[in-house]
């Protein structure tokens, strides 16, 4: 019965450290675009707020896109954002 045990520990222990190492790969291959492409979903989530805001004539400040290397023309939000709605 000791064996079975030991074994089944064998297991579980062989499949964490794949799933560890496999994990490690992934984040060292893909990492760093995962985070520029989260980042990048963070940005459109600024520039929206940003053209929503003006779309409502709200003025709202630049300081919205703080963070994100984008320049936000005015009529390109009004043309493109608030037209759609």
């Amino acid at each position: 019965m000791k064996s079975v045990a030991w074994s089944f520990v064998f297991k579980l222990a062989l499949i964490a450290i794949t799933l560890i190492s496999t994990v490690l790969i992934l984040y060292e291959v893909v990492g760093n675009k995962f985070v520029e492409i989260i980042s990048k979903f963070g940005c459109a989530a600024k520039v929206n707020e940003y053209c929503y805001a003006l779309c409502r004539n709200e003025n709202p400040s630049q300081s919205i896109l703080e963070g994100c290397d984008v320049k936000i023309d005015e009529n390109w939000c009004r043309e493109n954002v608030c037209k759609k709605d």
